[in-house]
């Protein structure tokens, strides 16, 4: 059985009380926590109860998500990342998430590379200070500034700083971008959702089309998952759907405990 998580996306009409019971009543080991869910408002204090409420139903705080724009690094940004790693820290999460443009810049790579070492550079003293790890989560999106894990990870080992930055191996962004390689060893979390549509183009999916994994996915879910396993990874996959349809369903725990009954059963295919 793989190691499940939910983000909060699943489920953002939840308070967080009742998030962390869904969770907990699904056997997750851990959740993902939103900044654009719980609020821009929210505090040190709500982030440190939120946590205890966490670990009252036995579950890891994985990531405190997001930076935005992080690769457009600028005072802005700074203080940004500085709010969220207080509340990441107050919360006891594991990590912050870092997400790169999507503004459609068509930035040299060159120039994209520059930025995101910048960044880098720039938030890594912030993050050790609080043993904090940073989530890079790069976009499958043609309007992207980081669309290739291959580029994030060629430059965390030029820069030694491997330890302070991990990547997210999101399953629809893979998807997209058409990259074919995964880097396990860099991999700290692994986002998953399905699409089903069968009247939309790769290149045109959207995070609307984002369901939850079954037997009609067009992603490759099931793949993606033995791919990073047999390359090593051990670490979570955790929901993130964020498709009104799923929101708005009427059994949303009968549907998530479908889906993870349907990913176990084929990843023991996989591996008999």
């Amino acid at each position: 059985m793989v190691s499940i998580g939910l983000n909060q996306i699943a489920v953002p009409s939840y308070d967080v009380g009742a998030f962390c019971a869904l969770a907990h009543a699904l056997n997750c080991t851990g959740v993902e926590f939103r900044n654009d869910v719980l609020g821009s408002d929210f505090d040190v204090r709500q982030a440190a109860h939120y946590g205890e409420l966490a670990r009252e139903n036995q579950l890891e705080i994985f990531n405190l998500s997001e930076v935005p724009q992080f690769d457009k690094w600028d005072e802005t940004k700074k203080r940004e990342a500085e709010k969220l790693i207080e509340l990441a820290d107050a919360m006891g999460a594991k990590a912050i998430g870092l997400i790169p443009r999507n503004d459609g810049a068509n930035l040299d790579k060159a120039t994209r590379i520059e930025n995101l070492k910048a960044a880098l550079h720039a938030l890594k003293p912030l993050l050790d200070e609080k043993k904090l790890i940073g989530l890079i989560e790069p976009l499958g999106f043609s309007t992207a500034s980081l669309r290739y894990k291959s580029e994030i990870v060629s430059a965390l080992v030029e820069l030694g700083m491997e330890d302070t930055f991990k990547i997210i191996h999101d399953t629809f962004h893979h998807a997209l971008s058409g990259e074919k390689e995964v880097f396990s060893n860099h991999t700290a979390l692994v986002h998953i959702s399905g699409v089903e549509r069968q009247d939309v183009d790769f290149c045109d999916m959207q995070d609307q089309d984002r369901v939850l994994v079954g037997g009609q996915d067009r992603l490759g879910n099931i793949t993606q998952i033995s791919q990073l396993q047999a390359a090593g990874y051990c670490g979570p996959v955790s929901f993130e759907p964020f498709s009104p349809m799923v929101h708005k369903t009427n059994d949303i725990a009968g549907e998530l405990a479908k889906s993870i009954n349907f990913i176990d059963g084929q990843l023991e295919k996989c591996a008999a």
